[in-house]
């Protein structure tokens, strides 16, 4: 009798399929053979049903995952060395005119870190001076600010600052964001 491939087998017992030639017949108590064990095998992985998911995943970058649903960016600095070169980061930084830049009472430069603006502003905002002012991200003594890469990139911001980091900037573009930097 020919073994249907949904069968459970034992593995010390072999029976004959349609394929196979005329062999002697194995009593349940010898052993399978090494090469037996294979064959079986390989008939039984090329029958059964493969269970592939509808879709089938395909490698995206980062911001091509942000495009299908903003609550899935996820971007750290590990992440952006991966897939941004140092060189690249500095040619994706869009500089600005000094004339846009707001004009403040402080000179003082101070640091904000891409966790805490994701924690501060929603997805799709501008980020500059006067609304981390306003938030109190910065003091209001502050004339320039420097974007550093500490923690993950989680939303898609356009941010203007006179100095990025450039883990920064690959974390921002990677992000689907854009980093603006003024000119000196």
């Amino acid at each position: 009798n020919p073994v249907e491939p949904e069968q459970s087998q034992d593995a010390e017992t072999v029976s004959k399929t349609e394929s196979e030639p005329e062999a002697e017949p194995v009593s349940e108590t010898e052993p399978v053979s090494e090469t037996e064990t294979v064959t079986e095998e390989a008939v039984t992985e090329e029958q059964e049903p493969e269970t592939v998911s509808e879709e089938t995943p395909t490698e995206e970058t980062p911001a091509e995952e942000e495009t299908e649903s903003a609550e899935e960016i996820h971007i750290d600095a590990t992440e952006a060395d991966e897939f941004i070169s140092d060189d690249e980061a500095v040619e994706k930084i869009e500089h600005e005119e000094n004339v846009l830049q707001p004009k403040l009472k402080g000179n003082k430069l101070e640091a904000i870190n891409l966790d805490t603006i994701c924690e501060n502003y929603e997805n799709g905002e501008v980020v500059d001076i006067l609304s981390l002012i306003k938030k109190k991200l910065v003091s209001s003594k502050c004339g320039k600010i420097k974007v550093l890469a500490r923690g993950a990139m989680t939303k898609k911001l356009t941010i203007y600052a006179d100095k990025f980091s450039l883990q920064a900037v690959k974390m921002v573009t990677l992000a689907g964001g854009s980093a603006h930097q003024f000119d000196k």
